[in-house]
């Protein structure tokens, strides 16, 4: 039953991810080298530090001309962080649109954090986990999420999430 519910929250999460896609105005290139990248910044006991600046987003161009999109989220242990590794590897493993997902999970406070200063000074991530409420809506506002209204439709995403998922993620009703 586990395993089942890990399936079925990868699926979720790969296809999220595949909507982002083509709602980002366009991902940043990177120097990676594809597969499943992930960058590990962590405030609990055994996590590990990053040692890169933890506000910027990946912006250099590779040599194969694949696209990374920068994810960041709080999937540091447990359930979560499974589904998510889980996630980023199918879609890296089976996408064929020339971008890979570097997964970057940190740990809940800190990411709060984290997130603030990246808004702040315009480095955000291609893709971010947030909540829904008043900090989505500043985001929205600011400029730093995009409406995923056309995707929805366009992919007849409506049968696949309860109401109740839909109503905590979307803006401002």
């Amino acid at each position: 039953m586990k395993k089942r519910m890990l399936r079925i929250a990868a699926l979720a999460m790969a296809a999220t991810m595949t909507i982002s896609l083509a709602a980002c105005g366009g991902g940043s290139d990177d120097t990676s080298s594809g597969g499943t990248d992930t960058k590990t910044e962590s405030g609990t006991e055994g996590g590990s530090q990053d040692s890169s600046d933890s506000s910027a987003s990946a912006d250099n161009s590779s040599d194969d001309g694949d696209k990374t999109i920068t994810y960041w989220n709080i999937g540091t242990e447990g359930a979560d962080k499974e589904a998510l590794e889980y996630a980023v590897t199918e879609f890296n493993k089976n996408t064929q649109s020339g971008y890979t997902v570097e997964n970057v999970p940190t740990q809940n406070d800190k990411y709060k954090e984290k997130l603030v200063i990246a808004m702040s000074s315009g480095e955000c991530p291609d893709m971010y986990t947030s909540w829904s409420g008043g900090p989505m809506n500043e985001y929205i506002d600011s400029g730093y999420a995009q409406p995923l209204d056309d995707l929805y439709e366009e992919f007849g995403l409506k049968e696949q999430y309860m109401d109740a998922a839909l109503a905590q993620a979307t803006y401002k009703e």
